[in-house]
């Protein structure tokens, strides 16, 4: 049998394994970087918005000129260039900080309920520093479609963007 400090002894140890856990699941949750939850979360708040018959947009940003800095300057210049893009979408999203996710390394997505004052062609972020591509949900039949729409989107407009800012291009 233990004593009353043994038995307390264990309560410190597992609420401090408590803990150490929790502060794993917040490392796996959310980018170190931006501080923004990821693409898990995003998957789960996509499936869950268009499940529940939900009207909102999605918008996929991707960083202009990522690899670029990343070659010529260090990855340090990367970072600080998400940051700054990662600011510039938190300014320009109607809902601040909510629902903004960093999907993959220099792709963040953006989820906001539709608005009937607001028009996907009406969401501008005043920098060339990243390309957006918006979409509304109630145009497609499931989730993975209007995500595919999105991205196509996406790509097309890099492809518009790096045709008219040929040094941006990426260096392989």
């Amino acid at each position: 049998m233990l004593n009353e400090t043994e038995v307390d002894k264990l309560i410190n140890n597992l609420k401090q394994q408590i803990q150490d856990l929790k502060d794993e699941v917040v490392k796996y949750k959310y980018d170190n970087l931006t501080g923004l939850p990821m693409r898990t979360d995003f998957k789960e708040d996509l499936k869950r918005m268009f499940d529940g018959n939900e009207a909102f947009y999605l918008i996929i940003a991707d960083v202009n000129g990522l690899k670029n800095a990343n070659t010529k300057n260090g990855y340090n210049e990367g970072d600080e260039l998400i940051k700054k893009c990662v600011k510039d979408l938190i300014n320009c999203n109607p809902c601040g900080t909510k629902n903004i996710y960093r999907y993959s390394g220099d792709e963040f997505v953006i989820l906001f309920p539709f608005d009937r004052g607001f028009h996907s062609e009406d969401f501008h972020c005043p920098s060339d520093e990243f390309t957006v591509a918006t979409k509304c949900s109630s145009d497609y039949k499931t989730s993975d479609d209007l995500f595919n729409a999105c991205n196509k989107l996406l790509l097309e407009r890099k492809e518009e963007f790096y045709n008219k800012n040929p040094n941006n291009r990426r260096i392989n």
